[in-house]
């Protein structure tokens, strides 16, 4: 074992490209196997992202609006929708998952099929009012594939720019001088849910792997300062910053929690240095652009959506949300499909055991300002939805967890950079917890792809091992189960890989350095 995983680290660890070549890879094909695996349209929103993504590439990035009502949580919402014109085949999509979506014990073999001609006709999309760009980079399959495997291509593309970001993220946890630590926590912020929805047409999903990229890339510029690097890292942070501000408002809310952890936790003389670097003003401009072109989008396409008969307060859509937080952390973890396909018991067990236990570990070795950071990012994932949630008390209870996975990232991230900062542990100690912990992460995830897969095979009440499956995924579900679970495996390998590199000695090539924090000079 030993010899093998020198081997890896030798060949993937030879330079920054190589890391992020096998990070994309590994990403991109576990949320690929997610594409096939889950039935087209059974992920939340899904129908009304390809119908608007659909749109936006035949050049609808505005439609008049369209008043309808819609029931979410047993509340009735006045929904205002916008109306769009697409190939009469978009009107199947709505029924596709009808008949199983929020009925658990029902299998997907009674789904209908993407079906229709090409005639324009009238219809809807509640996307309408989302910035364009993330629909404009996956919707232009659709304009020469006219079956369903247009609207697969639409997912292997949010895959491809999701696993772009994942792999710029594993690039910069394994720069740290404990890198298996540090990698750690990127997988760990890599949660079951993050990858289910990469692996579907749904803008969150680009959202929650830029957090995990913001989170990443700041705090290595603060915690971790090197002067060869810092190009590197305010590129990379300028990206994930100017991609959370063209997905929805709560961009700024990210990355400017993300920047104040940083700075709590940073190096002293860090800030001043950074602010003297040509290419910190480069990024900020990039992600100011960005910003500002974001502000104005959601500006002149407010949501003017609002609950039906008595609005509800703000006092009342916040008990709503406290009431419902334990299922927040449900969905943050991974509860699939149209929140009917949760994952079974063990991974809600171990998956946030293990970043406790990161957050704990951390807690003790670290200085009082890192704990102050973890105690504000876990303050902040019990109040955000809480707050965000009254502000906009006229939209009703609306919040999912999943909206909030961008800004939770940081705890893990935070927990296992402080780790590999302050080295609390032994060579021997610290590889056990890495390879323990990386071990637990990936029979968690591996129990929620096959729970969920099930839950379409035979239902939720169906057989363990679903011999006569009343739905199949393109390949079989044994394919994708067994890929799904070597792919895991070898992120359990590249993570002990760079533990066991860095905890000897690494030659320092291609900008990958394990070096200590060293000042930045102005």
């Amino acid at each position: 074992m030993s010899s093998l995983l020198g081997a890896i680290g030798l060949r993937v660890t030879a330079s920054r490209r190589r890391v992020w070549l096998a990070g994309f890879a590994l990403f991109f094909t576990l949320m690929a196997c997610w594409t096939f695996a889950s039935p087209m349209t059974a992920a939340p929103d899904e129908p009304a992202h390809i119908t608007r993504a659909a749109s936006v590439v035949r050049g609808e990035f505005n439609g008049p609006p369209v008043h309808t009502q819609a029931v979410i949580a047993g509340i009735t919402r006045k929904e205002i929708v916008t109306g769009i014109r697409l190939p009469e085949r978009y009107l199947s999509l709505n029924a596709m998952h009808a008949c199983y979506s929020n009925k658990a014990e029902v299998p997907a073999g009674c789904a209908t099929s993407f079906h229709g001609g090409s005639q324009l006709t009238d219809m809807t999309t509640a996307a309408g009012r989302y910035n364009p760009l993330y629909y404009l980079a996956v919707g232009w399959p659709t304009l020469f594939l006219n079956g369903v495997d247009g609207l697969y291509a639409m997912r292997l593309l949010t895959a491809a720019i999701c696993a772009a970001l994942l792999a710029s993220a594993v690039v910069t946890a394994s720069e740290w001088r404990r890198p298996g630590v540090a990698l750690l926590g990127v997988c760990a912020a890599a949660t079951p849910m993050v990858l289910f929805l990469g692996g579907v047409v749904n803008p969150n999903s680009v959202e929650c792997a830029a957090g995990i990229l913001a989170w990443a890339s700041i705090l290595s510029i603060f915690m971790a300062p090197d002067p060869a690097l810092l190009k590197h890292r305010l590129a990379r942070a300028g990206i994930a910053s100017a991609t959370l501000f063209c997905i929805r408002p709560l961009g700024l809310a990210w990355v400017a929690a993300t920047v104040a952890c940083a700075l709590l936790v940073a190096e002293r003389g860090t800030l001043r240095a950074v602010l003297r670097r040509r290419a910190l003003w480069f990024w900020t401009g990039i992600a100011g652009a960005a910003f500002l072109g974001g502000e104005v989008w959601n500006l002149t396409h407010p949501d003017y959506s609002s609950t039906g008969g008595t609005p509800m307060t703000a006092r009342q859509v916040a008990s709503w949300t406290f009431n419902y937080t334990p299922h927040f952390i449900i969905h943050m973890v991974g509860d699939f499909g149209w929140l009917d396909a949760p994952s079974p018991e063990a991974t809600m067990l171990l998956w946030p055991g293990v970043i406790v236990g990161l957050v704990l570990l951390a807690w003790a070795c670290s200085r009082w300002r890192e704990g102050v950071a973890l105690l504000g990012i876990a303050v902040g994932i019990f109040l955000v939805p809480i707050v965000a949630g009254a502000a906009e008390a006229q939209l009703g209870p609306i919040w999912q967890g999943r909206y909030l996975l961008p800004f939770a990232a940081g705890l893990p991230i935070l927990a296992a950079f402080a780790i590999a900062r302050y080295e609390p542990l032994g060579a021997a100690i610290r590889g056990r917890l890495v390879a323990l912990s990386i071990g637990l992460l990936a029979f968690a995830d591996v129990l929620a792809f096959y729970w969920t897969l099930r839950r379409y095979l035979v239902g939720s009440n169906g057989p363990l091992i679903p011999v006569h499956a009343h739905w199949q995924p393109p390949g079989t579900w044994v394919l994708w189960t067994c890929a799904y679970a070597l792919l895991l495996a070898s992120q359990c390998l590249l993570v002990m890989s760079f533990e066991r590199m860095r905890s000897t000695t690494f030659p320092r090539q291609d900008g990958l350095r394990p070096t200590a924090p060293q000042p930045i000079a102005g």
